[in-house]
């Protein structure tokens, strides 16, 4: 894998991560689609995640939970499925939800995931925007940017491993 960037934007409130797998477009699908190879790489290798309820469809949903340290301190959160094209676009709400208060009052951050062949490698790209300055603020404070890259990061390892569907 290449990172191609990872940026940040605060005029548009909003993190771009590129970055380039040596793989077909459905392969690299298949690290998204699939709840068990997804579970391998979302969230930081010292945020594992795990994923209770998982309904790839447009409509349906993701929650998850990353556990960061053997004491339990974790951080849940549930994506909503806006759209699905299957295999060039998945687009998501995400939100964190909180030990109190009421999760439907969270923010939904959108994000819009790309897949595109380019020569011999796919090349994903995933803008994540950000409800208002204070959220994309609070993002940046608690290192999504660097949280993303590292879960990305772990990809190349599953697409390396042969007899698996990613």
């Amino acid at each position: 894998m290449t990172f191609v960037s990872a940026e940040k934007d605060a005029a548009n409130r909003t993190m771009t991560f590129i970055a380039e797998f040596d793989a077909p477009v459905e392969r690299v699908w298949s690290v998204w689609s699939d709840r068990d190879t997804l579970e391998r790489w979302w969230g930081p290798p010292e945020y594992p995640a795990t994923i209770s309820e998982f309904d790839f469809v447009a409509g349906g949903r993701m929650l998850y939970r990353m556990v960061g340290d053997p004491e339990g301190e974790h951080l849940d959160g549930r994506l909503r499925f806006i759209s699905i094209d299957e295999p060039r676009e998945i687009v998501y709400d995400e939100a964190f939800i909180p030990a109190e208060g009421d999760p439907d009052e969270q923010p939904l951050n959108r994000s819009v995931v790309t897949f595109e062949a380019t020569g011999d490698v796919t090349r994903m790209t995933i803008i994540t925007t950000f409800t208002s300055d204070e959220e994309f603020e609070q993002a940046v404070e608690f290192g999504a940017l660097e949280g993303y890259e590292a879960g990305i990061g772990q990809i190349d390892a599953i697409l390396a491993e042969k007899g698996t569907s990613a």
